[in-house]
């Protein structure tokens, strides 16, 4: 996830959509495996705080062995999650600039058929008027 230099083939109206798609649902499965190692770290944590709990009431364990062990166990858990959650951000933020670059061109696109469209009822327009087309009778030379 760490490579966010991403190029897709483009294509008559834009880029390619099962590439676009195909990234879309990477990020998504990249979001999901994270979230996913984020709850479990939560549960590794709160295990470690029943743990402590528990041990409390084992004097031959050193407190300060255990809140060491807590405070390392903490700080890494906090480590973990903030790197998760900046690397959701930075793919939330890729995904939210392809959907606008996907408007973009769908827009663009849109565009570019009406102004086809348009053409095509102005050359009907065109062709209708030549086929209906109807030459002057020519005048009569003799002077009737």
């Amino acid at each position: 996830m760490n490579n966010m230099n991403i190029n897709f083939s483009e294509e008559k109206f834009g880029y390619n959509r099962g590439q676009v798609d195909s990234y879309i649902k990477m990020l998504s499965g990249a979001y999901e495996e994270t979230y996913t190692e984020c709850q479990d770290i939560q549960r590794k944590y709160n295990n470690l705080l029943e743990e402590r709990r528990d041990t409390r009431e084992q004097p031959e364990l050193s407190t300060d062995i255990i809140t060491k062990t807590l405070i390392n166990t903490e700080i890494l858990a906090q480590k973990i999650i903030a790197d998760a959650q900046a690397e959701v951000a930075a793919a939330k933020m890729e995904a939210k600039r392809m959907l606008e670059e996907a408007e973009l061109i769908s827009s663009g696109a849109r565009r570019n058929l009406e102004q086809a469209r348009e053409a095509m009822e102005r050359a009907a327009g065109e062709v209708y008027k030549l086929l209906t087309f109807a030459a002057p009778e020519p005048e009569n030379a003799a002077g009737l």
